[in-house]
């Protein structure tokens, strides 16, 4: 037979000790193969009969797909039956569409006899043509950068998935050597405690700059793991409990779930670590990672996260807020990363206020935001700096928070979709402009510039903004004082909305500023009003 008529299936990694390992794998192929085909195409293959029994951990699901009942969970055996079922059906489906005529359930369609070719074809291919190239290591080869060099010309090989062979081999070759079993265990553990197998990659690249100190590229991971970590711990097993104790770390941070650590104690966040936290990955959800999870690994999660993560957040929404260079913010946690492992919190916390945006800086920058609607990440931003400042209005008038679980819309009191002759029906200075805008730029500047403007937002329960709509200025006045569901105005509910129905915004020593003239809101008040949140907003992240 010709190497062409030849199938090679890629490079199992195989314990050669256990031969029926060997001895099963070419017919537990097959037998996944010929299921999907089977399945494909109900009208040949029934009647096929496995030949082996694979191992317990994937014995229901292949049972299961043998007889064709829901698996009920994502194994890679599944992953593989319906990678070949989608592929074939597919072809089917383009041989014999659906508009195919039948004769006394003969298939007349003309692709019919190509279809069956094709069919019989790969039955017998993986029947009878399936090879497979065996590698035995001599005594003293490194098994795993065996497996690892010939994988270099396939699929490329993630960070992880070479720190995890670089463990299994040296944990192999330690005295007394660790089992390949309870090796896999423990990554398996590890996997859980991150949240989900995806994030193991994300893991071990914020975990090496929390090490290292820097950012290392994801092409130097591995062997920055390998030269900088590993020989700071004495075996294997001491690298792997540290390893599962930040990725439990990492788990709590990025998905809030309590961690168990290797002394049975349950480490969770606090209610106020856990807003803090939820605040600063809102801001910054991927590079922040690195900080929480140095901070965690210094101090667990007690008091002393807590007052270093509140300092961060700070750092990173007037950071955000000014549009400063994630570079910029790589180096701050450079530096981060380095002072918390020789100084006491007290002490981080002044190094991070010092690295912190200016006041001026900040209030200039803040009033000129704008967020994009249409944008989910910029319009649960423009959320969340609205709910920080609803609850500083309520703290300072004895109210309680708004509560997380609640739905707080966002309202664009002059709305995205406007009528300017219904709007600006008493502002004479705006209806002009968009009168003598034969271009539509102002317009357009107009939308970007006020409508999309942190001054032009406020919180609204959701029954309250639907009703609110794009109605004239008067009439949303009388929306927001109007009773909802459950009684209570937007009125009573909300500090921001009661500041646009009573036309002012108290200051902190007890004076009042008037946002609107008349009964109309404009591009000036808008304005003004941005400029009053701005100012609130410094409070807050001082």
């Amino acid at each position: 037979m010709e190497l062409e008529d030849s199938h090679f299936l890629g490079l199992p990694d195989l314990d050669a000790q256990n031969k029926q390992d060997w001895n099963s794998l070419k017919a537990k192929m097959r037998d996944c193969l010929v299921t999907s085909v089977r399945d494909a195409n109900s009208n040949n293959g029934k009647g096929y009969i496995p030949r082996i029994v694979p191992v317990k951990s994937i014995y229901e699901a292949y049972k299961a797909i043998v007889n064709e009942e829901d698996v009920g969970r994502q194994l890679l055996i599944e992953k593989a039956f319906l990678f070949y079922k989608g592929k074939v059906r597919d072809y089917r489906l383009e041989m014999l569409p659906s508009t195919s005529g039948d004769n006394d359930g003969e298939i007349i369609h003309e692709g019919a006899s190509s279809f069956f070719e094709f069919y019989d074809g790969l039955f017998r291919s993986i029947a009878n043509r399936m090879k497979f190239v065996r590698i035995d290591c001599a005594p003293g080869e490194d098994a795993f950068q065996v497996f690892e060099s010939l994988n270099g010309t396939g699929l490329s090989l993630t960070a992880s998935d070479r720190i995890k062979n670089m463990l299994m081999g040296k944990g192999a070759r330690e005295d007394p050597p660790i089992s390949i079993s309870k090796l896999s265990g423990e990554w398996q553990r590890l996997e859980g405690l991150v949240g989900k197998p995806k994030d193991v990659e994300q893991f071990f690249n914020s975990y090496m700059f929390t090490y290292v100190g820097h950012r290392v590229p994801k092409k130097d991971l591995c062997d920055v793991f390998v030269k900088n970590y590993l020989p700071d711990f004495p075996s294997i097993a001491s690298a792997m409990n540290d390893l599962t104790r930040a990725a439990g770390y990492y788990g709590t941070i990025v998905y809030q779930k309590p961690y168990i650590d290797g002394n049975g104690h349950v480490q969770k966040l606090s209610r106020k670590s856990s807003d803090l936290v939820v605040s600063i990955r809102k801001n910054n959800p991927s590079q922040s990672v690195v900080p929480l999870l140095a901070a965690s690994m210094e101090y667990g999660f007690d008091s002393n996260f807590e007052i270093v993560a509140d300092r961060l957040l700070v750092l990173l929404v007037r950071h955000k807020v000014c549009q400063k260079s994630t570079n910029l913010l790589d180096k701050y946690f450079e530096r981060f990363c380095s002072e918390i492992k020789k100084q006491p919190a007290s002490e981080v916390v002044i190094m991070l206020k010092s690295l912190q945006q200016p006041t001026d800086d900040f209030i200039r920058n803040f009033q000129s935001m704008t967020f994009d609607e249409d944008n989910a990440a910029e319009s649960e931003r423009a959320r969340y700096y609205l709910v920080s400042i609803e609850n500083y209005l309520r703290n300072h008038s004895g109210n309680d928070s708004l509560s997380e679980s609640e739905e707080h819309t966002l309202e664009h009191i002059i709305p995205q979709t406007i009528d300017p002759q219904i709007w600006f029906a008493r502002q004479k200075e705006d209806l002009k402009c968009f009168e003598d805008d034969a271009a539509g730029t102002y317009f357009e500047e107009f939308v970007s510039s006020t409508i999309q403007s942190i001054g032009n937002m406020c919180l609204l329960r959701r029954e309250e903004n639907s009703s609110a709509g794009n109605s004239d200025f008067s009439s949303k006045l009388r929306v927001y004082q109007e009773p909802g569901e459950d009684g209570k105005t937007a009125y009573e509910t909300f500090k921001l909305v009661r500041q646009i129905v009573d036309n002012q915004m108290n200051t902190d020593d007890g004076c009042t500023r008037i946002v609107f003239d008349g009964s109309t809101f404009d591009s000036r008040a808008v304005e003004r009003r941005a400029k009053a949140l701005a100012e609130y907003a410094a409070k807050i992240w001082q």
